[in-house]
């Protein structure tokens, strides 16, 4: 079975609001990426520790899958790692300018 392109870990929504998770898993799908939610990686002690969804702070571990940027026999970066940055970059840059969850 092949593993996902990104993995996003929000510990079942304790740790960040669904909402949120579900806006960045569909941004992510539309650049032609496959996303898990909680599987296999929920997020680990340090999303926990952060999230705090009902105050407003939200933790979500992404995990990327290293095929995508590298080559992992060799442990090189490959042209990937430029779409992968540039994704990762829009996200943030998304993010910053604030996500309307009531909405999403």
């Amino acid at each position: 079975m092949a593993h996902a392109d990104f993995v996003l870990g929000d510990r079942d929504g304790t740790s960040a609001d669904p909402q949120l998770t579900r806006w960045i898993e569909r941004f992510l799908n539309s650049r032609g990426y496959a996303v898990s939610v909680n599987h296999p990686y929920k997020g680990v002690e340090l999303v926990r520790k952060h999230g705090r969804p009902a105050e407003g702070r939200h933790s979500i571990q992404i995990e990327v899958n290293k095929r995508l940027y590298m080559d992992e026999n060799t442990q090189k970066l490959h042209a990937g790692f430029l779409s992968v940055r540039r994704v990762l970059l829009e996200l943030s840059q998304q993010l910053l300018r604030g996500v309307p969850l009531h909405d999403a």
